[in-house]
């Protein structure tokens, strides 16, 4: 047991204002620190783990908090609150998403076309109010991905059949109907080039990121 780090982890925890009346017990070994108990919001579990693995010495944070909201939410408020969250987030296509709740365990399942927007319809429902835990059933549109790769590597061939960029490191990335160009070239010409070859491709937005090295 490291008993000086697992006290000063547990001092720094409970000098913090939002957890200081938090039921959590802390404990450290071999440079580990172990966060068990419970907190009434999952904000404030990130929180208890974020503190301890900010001190010096620490190696790692095993976080072992258990979710108990100071006030039991019926579990269609809870839903009802998820799905508000959901619909909020620019981000998330919330037309292919649905929510349940038992017990305060939230449910989501449906289809998203990028791994990024899974986890972020994951991280929305646990910062809301009521919820315990989520299983995150969503899958990942593979139609979707598929699409923006074959987009990506036919601009890259276009690229080769000029001679002027074949040899380039021009890299190509597109992401929700927008192509990203980066890499460097030796001078104007060769970034307009790249963005018009871009610009024919089946997409709505373009990024030219492409830098300039010579004149």
């Amino acid at each position: 047991m490291d008993v000086k780090l697992g006290e000063q982890a547990h001092r720094a925890i409970r000098e913090d204002e939002q957890l200081a009346g938090e039921a959590i017990r802390v404990s450290a070994t071999g440079g580990f620190v172990f966060l068990r108990g419970a907190v009434t919001t999952y904000t404030r579990k990130l929180a208890a783990e974020e503190i301890a693995q900010s001190l010096p010495g620490v190696q790692g944070v095993v976080n072992a908090l258990v979710v108990e909201p100071a006030r039991i939410t019926p579990d269609a408020q809870v839903a009802n609150y998820v799905r508000a969250a959901l619909d909020a987030h620019a981000d998330l296509r919330k037309e292919t998403l649905t929510v349940s709740v038992s017990n305060g365990e939230v449910t989501l399942n449906g289809n998203v076309s990028r791994d990024q927007e899974r986890a972020t319809a994951e991280r929305v429902a646990l910062r809301v109010r009521g919820v315990r835990s989520v299983r995150n059933l969503i899958l990942i549109d593979d139609v979707a991905e598929t699409t923006d790769k074959t987009i990506a590597r036919a601009i890259k061939r276009r690229f080769l059949r000029r001679r002027d960029l074949a040899n380039l490191p021009i890299q190509v990335s597109v992401n929700n109907d927008t192509v990203v160009l980066s890499g460097r070239v030796p001078n104007s010409a060769c970034r307009e080039a790249a963005e018009e070859i871009a610009r024919q491709s089946r997409v709505l937005h373009l990024r030219n990121e492409i830098e300039v090295t010579g004149g």
